[in-house]
Parts: structure tokens; C-alpha cells; sequence
């Protein structure tokens, strides 16, 4: 088999034994054992390996979708020895597209995931998430309080003002909702969900509905022409990030009390 034709099995995985409709879901956003890489080498091997661990197996093709390990062994993952096994299986749907594998260790399976579910887009966005929101809690009173030691005399404008601090009032509470859940979400999730993020589960559903009022002012102010170009530019930025947080909420049962 060639290295062009095993790129078809490369991708993100995920183990399948994991809860999908309830808040539970979010163990599998916990970087280590839960997320798969599998690469193509120019060998004609296929290398897999547990996202955030130097733990890495190798495989090479022995017959259809079904391979052999060459390389790995027991090793040692979160002070466990850990051995995927010696058979590395793969199944495909009606497309032709790969969409499960295999493994010997107690019968796994992981699915393959979609390029938005794979853990770097959904770490990557998390991230972003909180950097942008930073931004604005930071920015905004920051921007206001330099004019006000500048002394600039501009007659107030409340419609600027309320227009702003829309956007702010999301940002923060999207900003305090995924702190707290960096602070307190772990694998007891699986078994129960802690208070903190109890009552914190009401923010998404808040700024839902804020966002899409924070979108619908960004629109109008487009049309308007308010503001300067590099400030709708930002007001825009953070009215779509607050939008993708109610997706990436969405996504991983964090709108309502799902438990």
C-alpha cells in the first residue's frame, strides 16, 4: 500500500465510549487518552498516537483496512502501561469513507471525527474564544478611560454607550463562564457535575440571547457607517465570537442543564 493511499485512514479520532448528550460529553474535551492521531508514513506505516503524550504505536498494512503493530509495545501513559495491541482495524462506510478503527486492548473503538471536532479545532477555538473576550473586558473601559484623562471633548453619545457595553456584558460573562469551567470540569464529570458549574450553566443560555441582539447592533452599525472602520472591524470580531460560543456551547451540552 502506498503512502498516498494510507493518507485515507490519517485523521482525529476519538474513543466512542463517551457520554454524548449530557454535560459529560465535555471529559472528551479533556486533552490526553480520549483523542486519537493517526498518521501516514513514508514507510507505508500508519503511526498512532493519544493527543498531549509521546506514547506513539506503528502499524503496517497486512490486508485490507487491517493492520499489524511493529512498533510500541506496552508503554506508559498517566502512570499505566498501555498497549493498543498487535491488531489495528479499520471500517468504512458506503462512500468509501474510513469511519471507525479498531484495536485489540478490551475491544476499542474510536470514531473519526470531523475537521471542526478534531482536538485542535476545539482547543484552538477555546482558545481564541478567551483571548478575544479578554480583549474586549480589557479594551473597551481601557480605551474609554484613556479619553477621559485625555480630556477630549466630544459631547456623550448613549447610544455609543449602550452599543458598547452590550458587547461587554457578553464578553464578560462568556469570559467568567469559561474560566470557571477550565477551574472546575474534570472526569468527575462523568459521575456528577460540580456546583459551580451548576449555576454558572445559565450564562450560556443569557448570552444566547444577548448575542444575538450584539450581532444585529454590529449589522447596524455597518449600515450606518458609525464608529471608525477599525472599531466596527473589532465590535464585528467579537459579536461573531460570541456567536461561535454559543455553537462551541452547544456542541459540547453546555446549553441548559443537561446532566
Amino acid at each position: 500500500m502506498s503512502s498516498e493511499s494510507l493518507e485515507r485512514f490519517a485523521g482525529s479520532y476519538r474513543w466512542v465510549k463517551y457520554p454524548r448528550s449530557t454535560l459529560g460529553k465535555l471529559i472528551a474535551l479533556v486533552p490526553g487518552p480520549y483523542w486519537i492521531v493517526v498518521q501516514a508514513n513514508e514507510d507505508t506505516s500508519l503511526s498512532l498516537s493519544f493527543f498531549g503524550t509521546d506514547a506513539e504505536w506503528r502499524y503496517v498494512p497486512v490486508k485490507q483496512h487491517v493492520f499489524k503493530q511493529v512498533e510500541g509495545g506496552p508503554q506508559l501513559l498517566a502512570g499505566l502501561q498501555v498497549d493498543p495491541g498487535d491488531t489495528l482495524v479499520f471500517r468504512q462506510n458506503q462512500a468509501g469513507e474510513v469511519t471507525y478503527g479498531f484495536v485489540s486492548l478490551q475491544n476499542m473503538a474510536f470514531e473519526r471525527l470531523a475537521w471542526y471536532e478534531s482536538a485542535e479545532a476545539q482547543l484552538g477555538t477555546m482558545g481564541s474564544l478567551l483571548l478575544l473576550f479578554v480583549s474586549a473586558v480589557v479594551l473597551w473601559p481601557l480605551s474609554a478611560l484613556i479619553e477621559r484623562l485625555r480630556k477630549r471633548t466630544r459631547a456623550p453619545d448613549p447610544t455609543r454607550r449602550r452599543v458598547l457595553w452590550v458587547g461587554w456584558m457578553v464578553s464578560a460573562l462568556n469570559l467568567v463562564f469559561l474560566l470557571v469551567l477550565l477551574l472546575s470540569f474534570g472526569e468527575g464529570l462523568v459521575y456528577g457535575v460540580p456546583l459551580p458549574i451548576r449555576v454558572i450553566l445559565v450564562i450560556p443560555i443569557v448570552t444566547s440571547i444577548l448575542s444575538v441582539v450584539f450581532l444585529a447592533l454590529a449589522v447596524i452599525a455597518w449600515m450606518r457607517g458609525t464608529w471608525s472602520l477599525v472599531s466596527r472591524l473589532y465590535y464585528s470580531l467579537i459579536a461573531l465570537a460570541s456567536v461561535l460560543f454559543v455553537l462551541f456551547a452547544g456542541y459540547w451540552n453546555m446549553l441548559g442543564w443537561r446532566f
